[in-house]
């Protein structure tokens, strides 16, 4: 093996194990595209080699891995040199992936930090083992970035509502948390972590898994305080707004509550929007369409000023007060919590992917011409086939029945769907006045043409067929009734044509 002080990232086989060691300790083994790239050329020349496992660990105990060089990607984006760093990017997703399709088992020994990039490395390994002095999180959006190495495949698949918590707010888990989450597999304490080396080397046929199970010490998942706040996780966080997961965590008026909605006022809005699309979107994508469709979004977020002075607060002068940039509403700059929305209303869109200054106002048709641009990009890649304008650049359905829209119904009332439209395409009076009776009472028809569409479900109310008041009908009904008594509703039995009631 090399010198350690001199090589990054120390790669060898050792009775046959493949062992990988991140040896940056002054950086926290923050990933470079050097490294990166020797991991992925240990990785690829190991493919053919029999082995019995890949062991992923760090030379200290401080960090596992801190994430990618991000203050070297800002000074790039600074300089323009916008290649370096989508180069890095993409050999950090494509070693994600290789690891993820990995032909031998791979072991990531997390002791110490684990963020970010970090966190790319060890999730996508077949095995995740933690110590005691763990520490896991996705904090990109306190930097103006979003979550990626592939957060948008694993984070949606997480129980319950947790990925949509994690990725929102960064919110840092132990091993206790790990393990309760499943972003853990197993738990061994830190002095026992140079006995599952050697017993993966030592190995004779035994499976992976049945080794660490035999040195694993006793799991701490009891101890989760996530578990704990699981029921207000996924109240909270399994609603489709950001609007209302700030409402319902105001409702809750808990300490957990309000910590987290301090989280979500410091993050970057616009980091927040693109979060909330992406992992809304994951869990219908395989791991490598996330991948490029994160890939796809970095090409242009590295650029934005949200990520520039997210960095700069957060790595450069740590003075941790961002400036973010604030997108104007029908022309007046929101409040500051300007992630929210009230009913009623559409939610306020942020700036997503352009070039603007932190301090600059910038316009709703600004951010609605960059999204149409990145959708563009995206549908190029061919990596997101049903390309959908997220949440915050569409138009609210009207008040008028609560839904998006409602299906019209034949004159006749039949029960049959004949095409669908607005309900407020009409007024309530101009319905009355044109005498439209294909809506429910919900879409205001004359004279309570139909029933509520609550009463029924989410779909169409069939109206309720209108009489006439003419005379002639009346008698009709009167003859008909005559001649056809079993129609007539009531109680008791049937004697000839007429019933008798007790």
């Amino acid at each position: 093996m090399a010198e350690p002080a001199a090589v990054e990232v120390l790669a060898d086989v050792h009775r046959g194990v493949g062992r990988i060691l991140l040896n940056r300790p002054k950086a926290l083994n923050a990933l470079t595209t050097g490294m990166v790239a020797a991991i992925d050329r240990a990785l690829a020349a190991w493919e053919d080699t029999p082995l019995s496992a890949v062991v992923l660990a760090s030379s200290n105990t401080k960090a596992f891995c801190a994430g990618g060089d991000i203050r070297t990607i800002r000074e790039h984006s600074l300089a323009g040199n916008a290649e370096a760093s989508e180069r890095f990017f993409a050999s950090e997703y494509r070693l994600n992936a290789r690891i993820a399709e990995y032909p031998v088992p791979v072991v990531s020994l997390i002791d110490g930090l684990c963020m970010g990039g970090g966190l790319g490395l060890s999730i996508h390994s077949a095995f995740r083992v933690v110590t005691e002095r763990a520490v896991l999180a996705m904090p990109e959006t306190g930097i103006g970035f979003f979550p990626d190495v592939g957060a948008s495949y694993f984070l949606p698949r997480l129980p319950g509502a947790i990925g949509m918590y994690l990725g929102l707010t960064g919110h840092r888990l132990d091993a206790a948390d790990a393990l309760y989450t499943g972003l853990a597999t197993h738990f061994v304490p830190a002095d026992r972590l140079d006995a599952v080396r050697d017993a993966l080397a030592d190995n004779s046929g035994e499976a992976v898994d049945v080794v660490l199970n035999r040195l694993a010490g006793r799991s701490p998942v009891a101890e989760s305080r996530l578990a704990e706040a699981r029921g207000d996780v996924d109240w909270a966080f399994g609603t489709a707004t950001l609007g209302e997961i700030e409402k319902r965590l105001r409702h809750l008026d808990t300490p957990w509550a309000t910590a987290t909605l301090v989280a979500l006022e410091s993050a970057s809005p616009q980091s927040l929007e693109i979060t909330h699309a992406l992992l809304a979107r994951g869990r219908q994508h395989t791991l490598r369409e996330c991948l490029g469709i994160e890939l796809a979004l970095t090409r242009t977020t590295i650029r934005t000023p949200d990520f520039l002075e997210g960095v700069r607060a957060a790595l450069v002068d740590k003075d941790r007060t961002p400036t973010w940039q604030i997108v104007s509403r029908g022309g007046r700059t929101p409040r500051p919590d300007h992630f929210r929305h009230e009913a009623g209303h559409r939610r306020p869109a942020h700036s997503c992917l352009g070039k603007h200054s932190p301090q600059r106002v910038v316009s709703a048709d600004q951010v609605r011409e960059e999204a149409d641009r990145i959708e563009a990009d995206l549908a190029e890649l061919g990596v997101w086939k049903d390309v959908k304008r997220p949440r915050a650049y569409r138009e609210r359905p009207s008040e008028a029945c609560g839904r998006r829209c409602c299906p019209r119904q034949s004159v006749r009332g039949r029960g049959k769907p004949v095409s669908w439209r607005p309900c407020s395409v009409r007024s309530r009076r101009a319905r009355r006045r044109k005498g439209d009776r294909r809506h429910g009472r919900h879409g205001a028809g004359p004279r309570g043409t139909g029933e509520r569409c609550a009463r029924v479900g989410r779909g169409w109310a069939p109206p309720a067929r209108r009489r006439s008041r003419s005379v002639g009908a009346v008698g009709r009904r009167l003859r008909r009734r005559r001649d056809r008594p079993w129609t007539r509703r009531g109680s008791g039995r049937a004697v000839g044509q007429f019933r008798v009631t007790s």
